[in-house]
């Protein structure tokens, strides 16, 4: 449980370093207008779209575990869900931020020609 809430919690640093997969083949030969264009497309068009609809699911299933006092029963010592899907639906907040700050950063780069 500790290390899916630490792997939650990491997707939002993991996103400030581009450090998600990505196809560099043609990535890495664009130009930093090219890089900007391409983030803010999928971002709009993938990113943003998937978090909602993760950051909305999470949410369901957290108040659900909190409401009914819900446990997991994958092991014998039956441990509280809430934690667990709290953090999950935190470290999917935080990955919504962030991704809502590199989308800004990307469009302050194609509106004003420099980055921020």
């Amino acid at each position: 449980m500790l290390g899916g809430t630490i792997v939650a919690l990491g997707w939002a640093y993991t996103h400030r370093h581009h450090g998600h997969v990505r196809v560099d083949v043609f990535y890495a030969r664009m130009s930093p207008k090219g890089k900007a264009i391409t983030d803010v497309l999928c971002a709009f068009f993938l990113l943003f779209p998937l978090l909602a609809i993760l950051i909305y699911t999470a949410a369901d299933f957290m108040w659900i575990a909190w409401l009914k006092s819900e446990v997991l029963i994958e092991s014998y010592w039956y441990p509280p869900a809430g934690p667990i899907r709290t953090g999950m639906f935190l470290g999917l907040c935080l990955f919504a931020l962030q991704g809502i700050a590199q989308f800004i950063r990307d469009l302050y780069l194609l509106i004003r020609n420099k980055s921020l």
